[in-house]
């Protein structure tokens, strides 16, 4: 039998791990559903980076794998972006698959894993995930649609709850801006104004190309909002927690 696996990824920026209460929070929800413990707190995280902060580059990602022995804490790199990317959108691929226990971020048939070398191979940044004709999440992100001023995600339950994008949720509340959780089919994409991912290294990304299709994403103006409202909030959390 297959051991259980639960992972965690933190990105920590200038010295800062980003929204730590949220990811540990969903953490805690993963290995609850999993019937794994872990008893990691934030301060211990956060002093896990304390000690080691002088030999990793900045930004960095934290990642925390739990499994039925214990727990292990590993540093790699952030997904590669560019400020080109955020210009002029990535292009995105389709790919019909059926994603069990979405909530829970495991590595049990990880799609990333599975699919991680064809990207660069390719030329996409990412993989869409639909089932039966609907598009649900990302490999490694959340997906979203923009059409005339509405703003459609998948329901909670259907996807994993990712902590970027339950940010850009509040944003979008704030902003009264009306969520949609109604199913982006992708037979009727073309009917849509735009699209964008959301992601612990990524932010807010807009897509310029799913398969054949291009779309104006970066030219939207409630991307781009979303885009300048979520950098300003991560920069006001590193402010605070730098104050600390």
């Amino acid at each position: 039998m297959k051991q259980k696996h639960i992972y965690e990824v933190i990105r920590y920026q200038e010295g800062v791990g980003l929204f730590l209460e949220d990811h540990l929070e969903r953490l805690t929800a993963s290995l609850r559903n999993s019937l794994l413990t872990c008893d990691l707190t934030v301060d211990e995280i956060n002093r896990y980076y304390e000690k080691r902060k002088n030999m990793l580059l900045s930004p960095v990602n934290m990642r925390i794998d739990v499994r039925e022995g214990g727990y292990e804490i590993h540093f790699r790199p952030p997904i590669m972006v560019t400020q080109n990317m955020y210009r002029e959108g990535v292009r995105v691929k389709t790919v019909s698959v059926i994603r069990k226990n979405p909530n829970i971020k495991s590595d049990t048939g990880s799609y990333y894993a599975q699919m991680a070398q064809s990207y660069e191979k390719e030329g996409y940044f990412e993989y869409l995930l639909y089932d039966n004709g609907i598009i649900k999440e990302g490999t490694r992100s959340n997906f979203f649609a923009v059409k005339d001023g509405i703003v459609y995600t998948q329901d909670n339950q259907n996807v994993l709850m990712g902590i970027t994008r339950k940010k850009i949720i509040d944003i979008l509340k704030s902003l009264q801006i009306t969520i949609s959780y109604e199913d982006v089919f992708l037979d009727n994409i073309r009917e849509f104004d735009g699209f964008f991912l959301s992601g612990t290294s990524i932010g807010v990304m807009p897509v310029k190309q799913i398969d054949q299709l291009s779309f104006d994403s970066t030219q939207n103006q409630l991307i781009k909002s979303l885009i300048m409202e979520y950098n300003e909030c991560v920069k006001q959390y590193i402010a605070r927690h730098n104050q600390k």
